[in-house]
């Protein structure tokens, strides 16, 4: 409903721009009309050659000339308010165009604004079905518990129901009844306590709906980060360089950098380990080249536990003895990688340099 009244604010505001837009136009129009009206007016009434060809006899008649001096005054007067009002005409038309740019650009972030809010409910309309799917399969569990439920306490009846037919043949059968008894108390208790377990587990599922917001949208999000890397490397599909780089320069602390030296079997020490804490964006690689030789370019390609290549590139940066490469934190998931290092020689061949393997634990 928020999302409608904001729609409808928009619109309103647009339709207020377009009808301002037409009253600065109206005011020009009529501005424009007024002044071409009485221009012509005074034309019509007064010639001012006719009054030029007898400004001689006008001045030898004193009266005359009072009224000619006077008369060129307001004249001179009015050619200074037209000019006035056709300065004042000209700002109020080139308000009018301002206005008009500036209603053209409130426009464009007015549709801007609207595509962001449709993004937005879109976003927000999927996480809330998530949640009511999640909330729909604890009302699942809380069904069947309250079947169990239900059926324990008809056993507890059912048992009651024993006893009591035990206690009308207490006389006949006393010794018999004194351990039968005992044994089916027994079971009483023991059924009372599931029913009591069972409640309260009932009642930590009704908490647990209470209490569900979407603040667990963030969770979400972060493991749905996790899952697509985890279909593209099920599927073999290579992510680029680009993909794994593009938030580096937005992120705002320096990425942690861990050193991985080339795998040996006669120094096979185990696994390297990469702890990445939640809420860590990036991570540097920087893989240790054996040997003095140099080559003119270096790639990778990158292995899970699996056998299936999950990232390459023929693009990476060097450091001195190092390859640093960077990458998304979301890219991994707690498993273990290979890493495998060529280099490029000056007659274009690859050559394999390194292998790297190391364990991800994501905590």
């Amino acid at each position: 409903m928020d999302n409608k009244l904001d729609n409808q604010v928009m619109t309103e505001t647009a339709n207020e721009i377009d009808v301002n837009l037409n009253d600065a136009k109206q005011l020009e129009s009529l501005a424009n009309n007024w002044l071409e009206k009485k221009l012509l007016q005074v034309a019509s009434a007064l010639s001012l050659e006719q009054i030029t060809s007898i400004s001689e006899q006008i001045e030898n008649h004193y009266v005359a000339s009072v009224v000619y001096k006077e008369l060129q005054k307001n004249l001179t007067e009015r050619e200074k308010i037209v000019a006035e009002f056709k300065n004042k005409l000209v700002e109020t038309h080139n308000k009018a165009q301002a206005f008009i740019e500036q209603k053209k650009l409130l426009k464009v972030k007015v549709d801007k604004l609207v595509n962001r809010q449709k993004q937005y409910l879109k976003e927000y309309q999927e996480g809330v079905q998530e949640l009511e799917e999640e909330v729909g399969e604890i009302e699942k569990q809380i069904i069947e518990l309250e079947k169990q439920i239900i059926e324990l306490e008809k056993q507890i009846i059912e048992l009651q129901r024993r006893k009591s037919e035990i206690a009308e043949q207490q006389e006949v059968r006393l010794k018999e009844q004194d351990t039968t008894q005992l044994e089916l108390q027994s079971e009483i208790d023991t059924l009372e306590n599931d029913v009591t377990t069972l409640q309260k587990q009932h009642n930590d599922f009704e908490e647990q709906i209470k209490t569900m917001s979407p603040e667990g949208l963030v969770a979400l999000d972060s493991r749905i980060d996790d899952l697509v890397h985890h279909i593209c490397s099920i599927f073999e599909v290579s992510l680029s360089t680009d993909l794994t780089n593009k938030q580096t320069e937005n992120n705002s602390t320096s990425p942690p950098i861990f050193q991985i030296e080339p795998w040996a079997t006669e120094e096979n020490q185990g696994l390297a380990r990469i702890s990445i804490p939640v809420g860590l964006k990036h991570i540097v690689l920087s893989l240790h080249t054996p040997g003095d030789k140099v080559f003119e370019r270096y790639s990778a390609e990158l292995y899970s536990s699996n056998g299936r290549r999950v990232w390459n590139s023929d693009k990476l940066d060097t450091n001195g003895r190092a390859i640093v490469i960077t990458f998304n934190s979301t890219f991994f998931l707690s498993d273990d990688y290979e890493l495998r290092l060529r280099g490029r020689n000056s007659e274009r061949n690859y050559t394999p340099i390194a292998e790297y393997y190391f364990h991800v634990n994501k905590k």
